[in-house]
């Protein structure tokens, strides 16, 4: 009869189960997260949330733990280049199809709500491409599209 208990409770003697239950409750428990939205325009010394009471712990124990911030950006910047003039000068006898490197803009923000790209406004005589670099900027090249009576102007436009 004692071995058909054996039987029953499998190997490990029923305790298996028990043990797996608990690894269970406490890998949840670490794997659990507080979070809490704060703009970034929030002053400092505001309060955000009872972190140590959403965390069922107490202030005293709150410094032992890793605790990571992560502020959320607003799209409140708008991009702009450093110089409010680019002045260009391009010779006549430049071919089609040459490509003219321009300042790159800059955007306070971060992320989605940094530089989307550049547009230029439209004209006959230059068209913009925009290229990406391995870190994820981007920077702008004017493409001379004809070179036959340029006008003395032609604008870059900055959009996001």
């Amino acid at each position: 009869m004692a071995e058909r208990r054996r039987q029953r409770r499998g190997p490990g003697g029923g305790r298996a189960l028990p043990a797996a239950l608990l690894l269970c409750l406490w890998c949840r428990a670490a794997a659990e997260r507080v979070r809490y939205a704060i703009p970034e325009e929030l002053a400092a010394g505001s309060l955000v949330g009872p972190l140590a009471r959403d965390l069922g712990l107490s202030a005293d124990e709150l410094p032992a733990r890793k605790l990571q911030v992560a502020i959320e950006d607003v799209n409140d910047n708008a991009p702009h280049f450093l110089k409010e003039n680019i002045r260009l000068e391009i010779i006549e006898s430049t071919p089609p199809g040459a490509r003219i490197s321009v300042d790159v803009a800059e955007d306070a923000d971060v992320g989605s709500n940094s530089l989307k790209g550049y547009e230029l406004e439209a004209n006959e005589y230059f068209g913009v491409e925009v290229k990406e670099s391995q870190d994820g900027s981007k920077f702008p090249e004017l493409v001379l599209r004809r070179t036959r009576s340029i006008e003395r102007e032609s604008r870059v436009c900055v959009c996001c």
